[in-house]
Formats: structure tokens, C-alpha cells, sequence
């Protein structure tokens, strides 16, 4: 009887580890998620500054590239001596 007793017990205790196993696992990949789109969410919003960033500067060289190709056409014009 006693046997019996120490079986049925320790079989559940065996159960209840791999079911808290499972729960662990399930708890790790749950975390591994959020924080993978966490992780998603800033690169989404470091590539739209960075897209934003770049448009601006290509903006300001072609303004420079204007305002230099203005400055050698009235260079042209001065008088040479």
C-alpha cells in the first residue's frame, strides 16, 4: 500500500515538473516575442528618421550645387585681369 502511495505521488511529481516545463517555455517564447517587436517597432521608426534624414541632405546639396553652378555663371561674367 505504502508503495503504491509513494508511486502515485511521485508519478504527479514528475507530471506537475514537465507541465511547469512547459508553462517556462511557453513564458520564454511569449517574452522573446514582445521584445522581438519591440525591437521591430524602433528599426521601423530609426529607418523612417533615417529615410526623412537623407531626403533633407539631398535636398540641401542640390540647393548647394545650385547656388555653386549660380556663383561660376557670374564668374564668368567678372572682368578678367
Amino acid at each position: 500500500m505504502i508503495n503504491l502511495i509513494s508511486v502515485i505521488f511521485g508519478g504527479t511529481g514528475i507530471v506537475s515538473y514537465f507541465g511547469a516545463r512547459r508553462e517556462r517555455i511557453a513564458s520564454a517564447k511569449k517574452v522573446e516575442s514582445e521584445v522581438f517587436a519591440g525591437w521591430a517597432d524602433i528599426y521601423d521608426k530609426m529607418a523612417q528618421a533615417t529615410e526623412k534624414k537623407i531626403a533633407d541632405l539631398v535636398k540641401e546639396i542640390e540647393e548647394l550645387k545650385k547656388e555653386l553652378n549660380d556663383y561660376k555663371s557670374r564668374c564668368k561674367l567678372c572682368e578678367k585681369k
